[in-house]
């Protein structure tokens, strides 16, 4: 069974000061959506967690699941996308940054995704830190949680996850730089499970010096999973 968690960077955030080495037709919304479209399509997800995603994206993937938008204004939020059937929670975090946690119970697995609040060096571990501890208390184990964590491996937020008995799916797995700014590689996206389970992570793509791009539609890379039909005795 295949997972993938996927910030596909939501059009409203799409600023080109932001991304000023990218060429601007990487940019344009509406081809930027066809790629997007196409490139989550070639995933072959059985289990596909989103993070920025927008309602029109949503309803244009046409796959069943949930979409739980982050609170107040914000446009986007995070989604499970699945045929299979489950049971399904979430919480907007206790903070009031709109952020939040959708969850879905299987018969012999939790999957969570969660789109962290991102807070400035100086400010570290800010938010997000309060947010994934309110995460992990819902986490029934077997479980994996996954998503855009806004941090790198060695932030607090990480090392919570780690400590609370989770496995980092990407640890040993190079390169596995999920995220790219100004041309520097970062990992910021993350999939951690119970180590009951089997859990292989595939390789990452190489990126490019600048992200969007015309083959990669997100300043994010998906982070792709497979999962074992068993967990571990």
């Amino acid at each position: 069974m295949r997972l993938v968690s996927y910030n596909v960077l939501a059009n409203a955030y799409v600023n080109p000061n932001y991304y000023q080495g990218c060429l601007p037709e990487a940019l344009e919304p509406a081809s930027r959506r066809r790629r997007l479209l196409e490139r989550i399509r070639t995933l072959n997800a059985d289990i596909l967690c989103l993070q920025e995603a927008e309602p029109d994206l949503i309803k244009e993937l046409g796959l069943p699941g949930r979409f739980f938008k982050k609170s107040g204004d914000r446009p986007d939020g995070c989604a499970i996308l699945t045929h299979l059937p489950g049971n399904w929670d979430e919480l907007h975090y206790s903070d009031g940054s709109g952020h939040g946690v959708l969850m879905l119970q299987l018969p012999n697995l939790m999957v969570a995704t969660t789109h962290l609040k991102w807070d400035p060096p100086q400010a570290r571990p800010g938010l997000g830190l309060k947010q994934i501890s309110e995460a992990l208390e819902r986490l029934r184990p077997p479980a994996l949680i996954c998503g855009d964590f806004n941090c790198e491996r060695s932030d607090p937020i990480v090392l919570k996850c780690l400590e609370s008995g989770l496995t980092d799916a990407f640890e040993q797995v190079g390169p596995n730089h999920s995220f790219i700014k100004d041309g520097q590689p970062r990992r910021i996206d993350f999939v951690l499970y119970s180590r009951e389970l089997q859990v292989k992570a595939l390789p990452m793509p190489t990126p490019s010096a600048f992200l969007p791009n015309h083959q990669e539609p997100s300043d994010h890379l998906p982070l792709v999973v497979e999962l074992g039909n068993e967990p571990k005795a």
